[in-house]
C-alpha cells in the first residue's frame, strides 16, 4: 500500500507508506509514513501513529492531505475485530504530521 502526492508544495511528490509492528504479542501498531527522495537516497521525513489492529480500505493525497478509511475498534468491540469505519487524515507541516479530528462514519458493510 502506497500513495504518492505533493504534500509539502515543492512541485515534487511524497510517497506515503503503511508500516506495522508487531513484537511478538497480541497487538499489531500501524504507522502512516511519508518518504522523500534526498539526492540518490528515500528517505523517511515523518512517521505517526495508526493504531492498534486497524484495518486499512484506502486512501488518497488531495491537496496535501493524506486521508485514510480504516475500520477500528469502537468502544464496545474486542481489539480483535474491529467494527467502526472512520477517516483519518493529516496534514504534512514544518516537517511533521499533524493529525487532523477522526471522523467514524458507521459500522463495515
Amino acid at each position: 500500500f502506497y500513495l504518492s502526492g505533493d504534500l509539502d508544495h515543492d512541485g515534487h511528490d511524497e510517497t506515503v507508506v503503511i508500516l506495522y509492528e508487531n513484537s511478538g504479542g497480541s497487538g499489531t501498531f500501524y504507522y502512516v509514513a511519508v518518504l522523500k527522495m534526498q539526492g540518490n537516497a528515500c528517505r523517511n521525513i515523518a512517521t505517526d501513529f495508526i493504531g492498534d489492529r486497524v484495518r486499512i480500505e484506502s486512501g488518497s493525497i488531495e491537496h496535501g492531505t493524506i486521508a485514510l478509511d480504516v475500520v477500528s475498534a469502537g468502544p464496545e468491540d474486542p481489539l480483535c475485530c474491529p467494527s467502526v469505519k472512520q477517516v483519518i487524515k493529516w496534514r504534512f507541516t514544518h516537517g511533521r504530521l499533524i493529525r487532523e479530528d477522526a471522523g467514524a462514519r458507521g459500522r463495515p458493510e
